[in-house]
């Protein structure tokens, strides 16, 4: 038997080898492209797939924040608390106000957008934008101007701060007597005579004030 070192042998060997290994590596890499390949193809196809990073609102201050029942901040929506710190879920967000849509304790509602932050993956094509004016709320009393009118600082409609035009659109917060007070959604507020508008939605339930 001969047992010497057969330098032709060992490099055939180590030839074979290496060709396995490579061959073995190759394939490997080929699976784990076509597998990335499929994952970008179903992304493709399906692009309300939900996010690696899903989208949630945070209140990042030190008090609780509102949660409301129309996209607008005002004391007449508030419904509930925002515990801070917690991170909510979100639902939705209205195009007009950038209010955005949370469930607290089962119970839907919209937060102001400054009230905190919003972490994830929260562009239009995973959340879904309302784009509904806020006067289009079933909760939300409006009042249309059927001519330009002044804006007054108090329901005694003597001192105005403002005007606003033909068709201008006011959420209206309070009423006393035949005047109301009501906010544009650009921040336009004050008293209004009753006789320069109509009203139209949920007005039954506005409280009366003087202002």
């Amino acid at each position: 038997m001969n047992n010497q070192f057969n330098p032709a042998r060992y490099a055939r060997a180590s030839v074979y080898i290496f060709l396995i290994f490579a061959v073995v590596l190759g394939g490997f890499l080929i699976l784990s492209l076509i597998r990335l390949d499929r994952q970008q193809e179903a992304q493709r196809r399906d692009p309300t797939a939900v996010p690696f990073l899903a989208c949630n609102f945070t209140n990042t201050g030190a008090e609780a924040v509102a949660l409301y029942s129309a996209p607008f901040a005002d004391a007449l929506f508030q419904i509930i608390d925002v515990t801070p710190g917690i991170p909510y879920p979100v639902q939705g967000i209205n195009a007009t106000t950038n209010f955005i849509r949370i469930s607290v304790s089962g119970i839907d509602g919209y937060v102001d957008p400054f009230g905190g932050i919003m972490t994830g993956e929260c562009d239009a094509r995973y959340i879904p934008r309302d784009g509904r004016d806020v006067t289009d709320y079933p909760v939300v009393c409006a009042m249309t101007l059927s001519t330009a009118a002044p804006i007054y600082a108090s329901d005694a409609l003597r001192e105005t701060v403002s005007d606003a035009d033909a068709g201008d659109m006011f959420i209206i917060t309070a009423q006393s007597g035949d005047s109301f007070f009501g906010t544009t959604i650009y921040g336009l507020s004050g008293w209004i005579a009753a006789e320069a508008g109509t009203v139209s939605g949920a007005c039954g339930a506005i409280p009366s004030g003087a202002g």
